[in-house]
């Protein structure tokens, strides 16, 4: 089932890079030396230079692995709006706002959905203040890494919180491009539902870092209605690769499965209550890989990897 190490692509990379999935939503990516991890969860405690959030549920904006990894010598921690505001939902980090303690940066969506006012299109984003333009930036430089942010519509339609921000609060996914291959990664976190604006940055994206099992579904076997939510992804933006997350292949590791279901804090928060949301991994990806391979228009390699192993991309 498992991709080999390393991963080889189709042309390869002119520079290697480092792939870790740490199981649930969490990824580790080292570009030119460069740690990048993307929401992470227990996992790792060291070694990152740039943390990204993609939003404030507990597993991907978790603050001890944030304090931790800050103690550590974090550079900079970048997240979506919702992080900054105390949140009523149930499964939100119960440390919000993170903005005292982590001195964020905040990055606004450079492609996000459109809507029609009047029978107009609406570019303003729906994340936009309520009083006067915003200057928060949708793009970060460090070294050979650009990050662009990316709406990705998640598991709740708003915040649950007094806020100031108008309109739906989602996830915000990442484009990560590797400038020294020319080579971009886009990290998903718990998106739901593609959008038509996606094809503004098809063209941008070579690799995804997808959810599985993530489409909300009541029928009796939910695997069809997943993969066809999988393809109209697939359809729009069309990656060379996609790369399976936030599912578990094995036991309690690297995300321990284990919890005391009288302690209310910890079912809640040490995520016990089991990724993934999909059940038989192997069944869901070998679907996916045989309707990737009867859709013409689809041309995506799917490479399976190991939680808690690095692979080297190239």
């Amino acid at each position: 089932m498992f991709a080999s190490n390393p991963v080889q692509l189709n042309p390869t990379l002119s520079e290697p890079i480092h792939l870790t999935w740490w199981g649930a939503g969490t990824w580790e990516i080292d570009i030119d030396g460069i740690t990048i991890a993307v929401d992470p969860y227990l996992n790792p405690t060291s070694g990152v230079d740039y943390a990204l959030v993609t939003h404030e549920h507990n597993d991907h904006c978790h603050a001890p692995t944030l304090r931790t990894l800050l103690d550590d010598g974090l550079e900079e921690l970048i997240v979506s709006r919702p992080c900054l505001f105390d949140s009523e939902h149930w499964f939100a980090s119960p440390e919000l706002p993170l903005l005292d303690e982590f001195d964020p940066t905040v990055l606004f969506p450079k492609y996000y959905q459109k809507t029609m006012i009047g029978g107009e299109r609406n570019d303003k984003p729906k994340w936009q203040e309520s009083t006067g333009p915003t200057q928060v930036p949708s793009e970060i430089e460090f070294g050979p890494v650009r990050i662009t942010a990316v709406e990705a519509p998640g598991e709740e339609p708003n915040i649950s919180a007094p806020h100031e921000i108008i309109g739906p609060v989602a996830n915000l996914a990442y484009l990560i491009e590797d400038t020294r291959n020319d080579f971009t990664i886009l990290a998903l976190g718990d998106i739901r539902t593609p959008y038509p604006e996606m094809l503004e940055f098809a063209d941008e994206v070579d690799m995804v870092l997808y959810p599985l099992g993530k489409p909300l579904s009541r029928h009796d076997d939910p695997l069809e209605y997943q993969i066809k939510t999988d393809m109209l992804f697939l359809d729009l933006l069309q990656p060379d690769y996609l790369i399976p997350g936030h599912y578990r292949h094995e036991g309690d590791y690297p995300v321990p499965k284990a919890y005391d279901e009288t302690d209310t804090d910890e079912y809640k928060f040490l995520i016990g209550h089991g990724f993934p949301t999909v059940e038989n991994p192997n069944r869901y990806i070998e679907k996916l890989r045989d309707t990737i391979a009867e859709t013409p228009s689809v041309q995506t390699e799917t490479f399976p990897i190991r939680a808690g192993k690095q692979y080297t991309i190239e």
